[in-house]
């Protein structure tokens, strides 16, 4: 959510879609998320709020709408099969089991978050 988006004005999904963007963009703390991300297990589910922890206003935005709307927001992330555009591509999914609702489904490069993060 921007400074100029008026939270009255979001439903939970579109608030979450917004939040999960920040996570799987090229700024340092998204970079530093994914490189979290994926350390972790593949194909299980883990709480996005330990990943964000320590990542400054991010880890906020996050708390804040988990706290808002009494839910808890998770993320898996599973390899994707060669293709055409290369073989390190995966899909990460953001979930809510509270709120039964998918926040976010991105497709990402691996390779390519190897060169934000160097």
């Amino acid at each position: 959510m921007d400074d100029k988006t008026n939270p009255a004005d979001l439903d939970i999904g579109d608030e979450l879609g917004e939040l999960t963007e920040e996570l799987v963009s090229d700024e340092p703390p998204a970079v530093a998320f994914l490189g979290r991300l994926f350390s972790q297990p593949e194909g299980k589910w883990h709480p996005v709020r330990a990943l964000v922890a320590d990542l400054g206003e991010v880890a906020t935005k996050i708390g804040i709408a988990e706290d808002a709307y009494r839910i808890n927001l998770e993320v898996m992330w599973n390899k994707c099969p060669p293709t055409s555009q290369g073989p390190n591509w995966a899909i990460i999914v953001f979930y809510s089991p509270e709120w039964n609702g998918v926040a976010n489904t991105v497709l990402i490069d691996k390779g390519e978050l190897a060169l934000f993060r160097n």
